[in-house]
């Protein structure tokens, strides 16, 4: 259906946003992606869980469903979502968090973040204790551990900026301060324009392109016309963001790092706390 909704370069990219299907993502834009940290975008993980969540609970209302049987529909429904995008570490890590809070919401229990997270990290570390050494088991746990510790203690200092914008920022410094020694250990590679990359282009993909990108694949099996009028809106917003990575890419100020050892690592991130 994404291949006769999208043409070209457009095809793979979306098959990778959408239900992360990377086999025909294209790899100069990939690899231009990865340059600026942005890949996470391509990795079914928790926002893409938490665009599905959110759109199924707004049909939910519009069908006039209870909360109670809303919130369960939903959580019934994200496992299927998990096996349709291949069941990766992060998207299982997601899909479980997912399921536990929507039960915890729909029990009226207290949702405590990290208890989710450490649940849903020992359930996968129980079927599979090699997930351990995977680095995107690792990259999703530790950003995700970050960005419930982090955020709340960064945002007072970022009360000068308006909500919306405070909120985005604070996510976007989190998220890299907190990826970076695992990304220079793995990667060898950090580029300077990283957080400029996603605190311009992660909102418009993860609010706008991946929505709309969803909606014409589900649109498409009833109205195949409403469905590429959508795509076509898609396709000028993806041309968008291609050419704004490109000329990111140009700017030449990628650095290069040796891997670090376990220790320094261990003292980056008690420092990164104590500060």
């Amino acid at each position: 259906r994404l291949e006769q909704l999208y043409g070209g370069v457009h095809a793979g990219y979306m098959k990778g946003l959408v239900i992360g299907n990377r086999d025909d993502l294209d790899p100069d834009t990939f690899s231009e992606f990865s340059r600026l940290g942005l890949t996470h975008i391509l990795a079914i993980s928790g926002m893409h869980v938490a665009v599905i969540v959110g759109c199924l609970l707004f049909i939910c209302s519009t069908l006039r469903l209870t909360r109670e049987a809303s919130l369960t529909v939903v959580m019934c429904l994200l496992p299927a979502y998990v096996l349709l995008t291949g069941a990766s570490p992060s998207i299982v890590r997601a899909g479980i968090m997912g399921m536990i809070g929507l039960y915890a919401a729909r029990r009226g229990l207290l949702k405590d973040g990290l208890h989710i997270l450490s649940a849903a990290a020992l359930a996968m570390l129980m079927y599979n204790p090699y997930f351990l050494v995977d680095v995107s088991f690792q990259l999703s746990f530790i950003v995700t551990a970050g960005l419930m510790i982090f955020v709340p203690k960064i945002m007072p200092l970022l009360s000068f900026m308006p909500r919306w914008l405070a909120g985005t920022a604070g996510v976007t410094l989190v998220a890299q301060w907190v990826s970076f020694p695992l990304t220079i250990y793995y990667f060898n590679q950090f580029s300077l324009v990283s957080v400029a990359a996603n605190l311009l282009l992660v909102p418009v993909i993860s609010l706008i392109v991946l929505p709309l990108g969803m909606t014409s694949l589900l649109l498409s099996w009833v109205w195949m016309r409403g469905a590429g009028w959508i795509a076509g809106l898609t396709e000028w917003l993806n041309d968008l963001t291609f050419r704004l990575v490109g000329w990111m890419n140009g700017s030449a100020l990628m650095t290069i790092w040796p891997s670090p050892d376990l220790l320094w690592i261990i003292v980056y991130f008690a420092l990164l706390y104590g500060l």
